[in-house]
This record gives structure tokens, sequence and C-alpha cells, in this order.
């Protein structure tokens, strides 16, 4: 499910390696450094699976609290009601007893025109950013969201406004109330939402403001980096941490396993503009001499990402590829040999079920049978 607002450091492009390395059970997922939400609501409901939400900018939190709460409300608020003509009546009328909006509902029985926005006046943007909001100011929460809708790239910082569909907003808004009904939305310190809610089978995310990067409204100062470092050190759960490429945060997280991966540029009004950033867990299947070796995620089947990393790490002389044992995974291995065997040595590792998720969970399992098994 998409998001109802933009917002910087959005996670959209890299959903697919967050799922890839989510462990597959856990109990609670903590979505430490929020954002757009686009992590926890593009997660499937799992029944019992308690979520929590937090992000330390208060306006942001107030809006998903506006958003999950009392929807209507923010609707009214931001000029979408009263309705603006009897097709946009009916839209309403029919959508409140069936409790959702379908694009084929609206595509077959609504023709609704595009209405722009008014910008927030100068004084509620300043009134936003001098005062911590209140949980449901709604009126607060529309104008939050006007600020975010008209700046470029969700940033609130610079203006970018362009038409918004009121389709869009009836769709996205009452989809994500529905998504974030069992959510908890915390607005706290990331150390204490992690202390909070961590637990041995909780799933800990963050994606926190990105080192030396200017272009978020909460500072983050390096202590911040660090306290996030040790905090996540100590966790009893699963961890999981989006950065941008740096030698810093590398060093600052050599315990952990580096992803490195590299997405559009949303931020850049260059075309082709791209991003190198990391995904950081702990090695936990292999972890011997795991800080001596560089780790690279091939996206797929892919060989581009290694060249990149072959390119960046010349003094590389072993490449071990460990792709899943299936037809795929096989092909994938042979064509990567052949490019690669001239220049390198070239081994291959090969799970012994489908992927190394699989032997890793296998693995878990059985050392809690035999635990088990000691006890009695």
């Amino acid at each position: 499910m998409n998001s109802f607002i933009p917002w910087v450091g959005g996670k959209s492009k890299l959903l697919w390696i967050i799922n890839k390395m989510a462990p597959d059970h856990y109990s609670r997922f903590i979505d430490v450094f929020g954002g757009s939400g686009t992590v926890t609501m593009s997660r499937p409901i799992q029944p019992g699976c308690m979520e929590v939400y937090n992000d330390f900018n208060s306006n942001l939190t107030n809006l998903f609290c506006c958003v999950k709460n009392r929807p209507l409300a923010l609707l009214a608020e931001l000029g979408l009601l009263p309705l603006n003509t009897r097709d946009d009546f009916n839209v309403l009328y029919k959508f409140l007893p069936k409790g959702e909006i379908t694009d084929d509902y609206l595509q077959e029985e609504v023709e609704l025109t595009e209405i722009l926005l008014k910008p927030p006046a100068a004084e509620a943007i300043r009134t936003l950013l001098l005062e911590r909001a209140p949980r449901g100011d709604v009126r607060r929460a529309a104008d939050f969201f006007k600020l975010v809708r008209y700046s470029f790239s969700g940033s609130s910082k610079s203006f970018g406004g362009k038409p918004c569909d009121i389709r869009r907003f009836f769709h996205l808004i009452w989809e994500c109330s529905r998504r974030l009904a069992n959510v908890i939305v915390e607005n706290k310190d990331f150390e204490d939402v992690i202390r909070q809610y961590d637990r041995g089978d909780a799933w800990i995310y963050c994606d926190p403001p990105y080192f030396e990067a200017e272009c978020y409204e909460v500072a983050f100062p390096k202590e911040n980096h660090q306290r996030l470092h040790d905090t996540l050190l100590n966790s009893q759960g699963y961890v999981m941490v989006s950065y941008n490429y740096c030698p810093y945060i590398c060093e600052l997280y050599q315990e952990f396993y580096i992803f490195r991966v590299v997405r559009p540029n949303s931020m850049s009004q260059t075309a082709g503009s791209e991003y190198e950033e990391v995904m950081l867990s702990f090695i936990t299947l292999y972890p011997e001499n795991w800080q001596r070796h560089s780790y690279v995620a091939c996206c797929g089947t892919s060989i581009q990402p290694v060249l990149q990393m072959l390119e960046q790490v010349p003094q590389l002389d072993t490449i071990l590829l460990c792709l899943d044992n299936d037809e795929a995974g096989h092909q994938a291995s042979r064509r990567m040999r052949e490019q690669l065997e001239m220049r390198y040595s070239v081994e291959r590792l090969i799970p012994e079920n489908k992927d190394w998720n699989d032997d890793l969970t296998l693995s878990i399992e059985n050392a809690q049978g035999f635990a088990m098994n000691e006890m009695r």
C-alpha cells in the first residue's frame, strides 16, 4: 500500500530488499523512524502481531493520528468536504456505508475534477515549525499535509506544488486509515521507543536521518548516530537499519552485515541521478571472520552490483556466489562465473534448501528443538 504523503528518504524503492531481509517469524514490528509509513503500511497484516509506528516529528505523528482516528474530519479540514459537485457528494454518500473505495468504482461511476490545495498561510507554517503538535489536532494536521504536498520531494522546505487529485486522497486516506487501525502511533526519542518495545521476538526497523544529510526537519547530530548504534547493539530483537553509504557509517556498524544497494535519487533534479545506500543487519548464519569480507546483494540475478563492488574494492581476488538453489540461481551462477573467472577465483556456495533464509530458519528451528530435548 502506498503512503498518503511523500517524505524525505521514503523507502518505496527499497521495499524489495527490506522484505527479502526481513525475519520469517516475529510477533512485533517497530518502525522506529516511521516517516511516510511506507514500510509499516506495505507489510501484510499479521494476526496477533503488534505494530508500532514512531517518529520524533510531532507534526508527522499528529497527521498519522488524524488519518487513523479522524479521517472524515481531516478531509473536511482539507477542503474536500463540503464537496464541490453532486458527483463528489455521491462518491462519499455511497462510500461511507461500503467502507472503502475501489479503483474500479471510481473509474466507472465518478469523474472528478482535479483540485489544487491552497498552500497553508505563512502564519500556519510558522506555527508548525515553532510548536509541537498535540495529538489529534485536525487543523494542524491539514496544514502540515498541505505543506508536505506542496514541497519538493516531501521535504516541506522547498516549493514544488502540483495539482492534487481528490480521487487519490479519498482512496489513500481511507485505505491508510483502515491499515493503521491497530497500529500504535508514538512520538518518542528512538532510544525510548526501542527500549519500550524491544523483545526477543521483535523486528526493529530503523531508517534514521542519513549521516551528514541536511534535508531533514529534525536535527540528528553525530552523537545520535553513535547512540542509535549502541542501543541497537544491545537490543534483543532482530535489527535492520537503512543508511546512506559512507565510510563513517560502515566503520560505526562494523559488527553488522552490510548490503550495498543503488536506487534512483528522488531528491535530485538531475535525470538519471542515483544514490548509494546500505542495509545493515546482524550476521546470523556464518558469522566467523565476516568482517574480513565484502558483501553485495545481486538484486535478483543481475551481475551489475557485483561489478560495481569489484570496481570500488579492486583488491578483491576471490568471489563466492551465494545465489538460490533453484534453476534461476544455477543459470545465473554459471553466467556470472563465465564473466568473472578470467580475472578472479570464483566459487559457489549452495544452500541446502531453496535459499539461505530457509537454511537459517531451519537451523534456528533445529537449535530450538535440541534445547527442548536437553531440558527433558
